[in-house]
This record gives structure tokens, sequence and C-alpha cells, in this order.
């Protein structure tokens, strides 16, 4: 059958029966050469000697799967361009996208208490105007007091969202206005214990990102071309 036909083809190994050092010289002379003396070879290499029977090296790739997900040098993932985000649609306030005024009153509330601790105790006008041109206006109530466009003037909504060249505000009929800044006049109101303080914005001091804006110097300009 199958068992005879494989049973020449290597010698049988004998049950071990026999002490540690008898059973190894046994299991040795059982699979080595009859040209190689089992004693010796028991002898030289494993007799009184520390055998390590770990398992093998594993590969690089078994390694790194074992470390931790945060650790792993995995594919870097390439950020998303702006030209991108906006094919995508990422940077697009849609008029229709039904965003509600009274959504965004709860946000307008949150930026009140922002800027009463953004201004803190100032008194002064031109401490305050400082402050302001580097405050983040998000939730902010603006006015466009003066434009170029007539269709913009009297314009009143919350800021949503602010580029480098444009304020998006909700108005009270749930529209969403693209207003331009530059030549463009923006008013809003600060809520102050002396009283409410009117603030009056050029647009044209504010055509950069929020972000530069916050922490690059602002060259304010005193007169509005329209």
């Amino acid at each position: 059958g199958e068992a005879a036909l494989y049973s020449g083809l290597t010698p049988p190994i004998p049950e071990v029966q026999a002490p540690k050092g008898e059973a190894v010289a046994n299991l040795l002379a059982a699979v080595l050469p009859q040209s190689v003396s089992a004693e010796t070879t028991f002898a030289q290499r494993l007799e009184n000697k520390v055998l390590l029977l770990d398992a093998p090296p594993r590969s690089r790739r078994a390694k790194e799967a074992e470390q931790p997900k945060g650790k792993q040098k995995g594919r870097v993932h390439k950020k998303m361009s702006r030209r991108e985000m906006r094919f995508r649609g990422f940077l697009t306030v849609d008029d229709h996208a039904g965003i509600q005024y009274q959504d965004c009153l709860p946000l307008h509330e949150l930026w009140l208490g922002y800027i009463a601790e953004l201004l803190g105790p100032t008194a002064s006008s031109t401490a305050i105007a400082g402050k302001i041109t580097h405050a983040d206006l998000h939730g902010a109530m603006l006015t466009v007091a003066r434009s170029r466009d007539p269709h913009n003037i009297g314009v009143t909504g919350i800021l949503i969202r602010e580029t480098e060249n444009t304020f998006s505000v909700v108005t009270e009929d749930n529209h969403v206005k693209l207003i331009p800044k530059a030549q463009s006049e923006f008013s809003f109101m600060l809520p102050r214990p002396e009283g409410p303080f009117w603030v009056t914005l050029h647009g044209q001091n504010l055509c950069s990102r929020p972000a530069d804006r916050a922490t690059k110097k602002i060259k304010c300009s005193s007169s509005l071309a329209l």
C-alpha cells in the first residue's frame, strides 16, 4: 500500500524512552548518515550546551504588521489642494444648502462672548480697532454700509464663511449672500459696558485669509474708493 511505498525512504525514528542525553544520541543515530558518528556529533555540538529553541527569524513585513497602527510606515496621504477642494465643492456655500438664519443665531451668540473676552476692558477706539482687525469674524452680524454694488448696500446677516476676498452672510430670509470685500464697507455693533459701540471696517483692509490676518500687520486705509 501507500505506507509500504514510502517506508524505505526515511529510517524510522525510534520512540524516546530513555534519559535525556541517551534519547538525543539515539535520535541522532537514527537521522544522521552511517558515516557520521552520532556520539561524536552529540559530544561536540550538543552535550552540556544551552540551545535556544526560539521561532525562526520573522520577516520585516511580519514585524511591521505587529507594530501599532500609529507607528506603521504606510503610504503618505497627499493633502487635497485648494483647486481640488473647490472642484469637489468643499469651498462652496450653496444658497439652497438648507442653511437657516435661526440655526446661525447660536453661532452669533458664541461670537459675542468670544469678542467680549478678546477685547476685555479695552476702552480706547484705537485699541479696539487694532484687535478687531485681527479677530475671527465668523458669527458676527455684519451690515454692508457702503458698496460699489448698490444691490449689496443694506444687506445684513451672520457671517458664516470668509475667504481672502469675500464674506458669505446668512440673511433673515434664509438667503446666503456673497459680498466682495473690496470696494465695500461693513459695520457691526459691539455690546460694551459703557453702551453699544459701532465698528466700521473697510473691506479692502481685510483682503486676506482669516488665518493670515490674525498674524500679520494690516495697513489700514482711511478712505474708500467707491
